[in-house]
């Protein structure tokens, strides 16, 4: 992904923050096709994406990789319990954070 495309998804993504930030939480599901692209730069972009995004708001990802769409209903599940393995973890941490405070 170029650095354009990510700066215009990045803006879009933004744009789209905007119209919920009255509301405590939310959840968007989006699909990235990037053909052309080796896996390991696939990743490298994630995580790009993924810094930049934290720096304001707490996400949870889930990221996998397939080759020519190959399993693409097995990856959309396998990404999908990656994310929410990520919340709870993220949960986890939040919840022993506040019992450390509390004792």
């Amino acid at each position: 992904m170029s650095d354009v495309n990510m700066k215009d998804n990045r803006n879009r993504y933004n744009e789209e923050i905007e119209k919920y930030q009255s509301m405590d939480q939310f959840q968007v599901g989006i699909a990235v096709f990037d053909p052309g692209t080796t896996e390991t730069q696939f990743y490298d972009n994630v995580r790009s994406v993924c810094e930049m995004m934290n720096n304001n708001i707490s996400i949870s990802v889930g990221v996998t990789w397939a080759e020519h769409g190959k399993e693409f209903n097995e990856k959309i599940m396998e990404a999908d319990w990656r994310m929410y393995e990520q919340k709870n973890a993220y949960h986890q941490q939040q919840q022993a954070a506040q019992q450390e405070l509390l004792q």
